[in-house]
């Protein structure tokens, strides 16, 4: 990837480790983005601004809400949980959805590739 990527991403997750681990890579992919530790922001930056995808954690059960709010501002989202529950439940609704323990630099590229990239 590189600076001249188009899209902008929509980074949530109350962990502080995995915010600075989403800012460096997406900054590292030349790609624009937004981080924001909790639900209730991430739904109100969905609304009030555009983004081509969102990445979020399981927010303590409240995932499905930033989902939801991306799928109204037709966002795609990607979960990223530790929480195998919070992947069955993502997976069971069409969210694409990684668990947190075998997640790596790969994958995440993958993933910012998917959200920026014309299909």
């Amino acid at each position: 990837m590189n600076d001249l990527v188009e899209g902008r991403i929509l980074a949530v997750d109350d962990e502080e480790a995995w915010r600075d681990i989403f800012a460096r890579n997406l900054a590292a992919a030349g790609v624009a983005h937004e981080i924001v530790d909790d639900a209730d922001l991430a739904m109100d930056r969905l609304v009030s601004d555009e983004f081509t995808g969102v990445i979020t954690d399981g927010l303590e059960g409240r995932w499905i809400d930033v989902y939801s709010a991306a799928d109204i501002a037709q966002t795609a989202t990607v979960v990223i949980s530790g929480s195998s529950h919070t992947i069955d439940e993502a997976k069971r609704l069409g969210v694409e959805a990684y668990n947190k323990i075998e997640f790596n630099l790969q994958m995440f590229r993958g993933i910012i590739r998917s959200l920026v990239l014309p299909s």
